[in-house]
């Protein structure tokens, strides 16, 4: 009787690492699978303000005060944490899931209409922004960020709130049909870009109707002790979070 060859060993830990993979596959596109139908199941309200960029990019340096330099190539755009948060959350999601609470003003230069354009294209709900003229506004202009940023992409942002400065609780009464969660199966993302007692009364409108709150923190100055203190599911810096593997664990969660 021939010998086995001394290769055969080996033969087999190729063969069970490789039946090893193919399930660990497996599970992982049931695992998404059930990520998917969770996902369905859920709707989203943003309250929040909308942004419009103005970006200079490629500029050589940023420069201290006082100081010039020219180069540089001059972009307007979509911006605002809660547009943002809105817009990723509308393409995990889909269309008419996602719901933005807001207010801006009609400008002369159609700086208004970059960060509203955005979210209907991208399927998010924009019934409950209210679109002011600019004498109602007070002559106040959409939010703006004026960003620069130089060839390494160190940049500065400088926010200019304008019409989000007055982004109030009756703004958000305004929408309350939103805030019916009968199915238990709403979230509200939360960022501090209006002002603290909006902020403050949003999240306890969304408690009372036990909505889970999930904030991201970060862009403000001062102290939000006082809104940490109140039952909010879940503290992140949303610029990360959406590329964090705990979104899809905490979309689970929420099952």
């Amino acid at each position: 009787m021939e010998s086995l060859p001394q290769s055969l060993p080996e033969t087999i830990i190729k063969q069970d690492n490789v039946k090893h993979f193919f399930k660990s596959i497996t599970i992982l596109f049931i695992k998404i699978s059930s990520v998917i139908k969770t996902l369905n199941n859920f709707s989203v309200i943003v309250p929040g303000g909308l942004n419009t960029d103005i970006l200079g990019l490629g500029v050589d340096r940023l420069v201290s005060p006082g100081e010039l330099t020219l180069g540089g190539k001059l972009n307007i755009g979509p911006g605002g944490k809660s547009r943002n948060m809105a817009q990723m959350t509308a393409a995990f999601l889909g269309k008419n899931k996602v719901a933005i609470i807001s207010r801006i003003s009609k400008d002369h230069l159609g700086l208004w209409e970059f960060p509203l354009q955005s979210l209907i294209d991208s399927g998010v709900d924009t019934t409950y922004v209210k679109i002011l003229s600019f004498d109602d506004s007070g002559h106040k202009y959409p939010g703006i960020a004026l960003i620069r940023i130089d060839k390494n992409g160190k940049n500065e942002i400088y926010v200019l709130p304008g019409v989000n400065e007055d982004f109030s609780c009756k703004d958000i009464d305004g929408a309350d049909i939103l805030f019916t969660n009968k199915t238990k199966q709403k979230i509200m993302i939360l960022a501090l870009e209006i002002p603290i007692e909006t902020v403050t009364y949003c999240i306890e409108k969304a408690v009372a109707n036990k909505i889970r709150v999930i904030l991201d923190p970060g862009g403000i100055n001062g102290s939000i002790d006082e809104i940490l203190n109140h039952n909010i599911f879940f503290r992140y810096r949303l610029k990360h979070f959406f590329l964090h593997p705990v979104f899809f664990h905490l979309i689970v969660l929420l099952k």
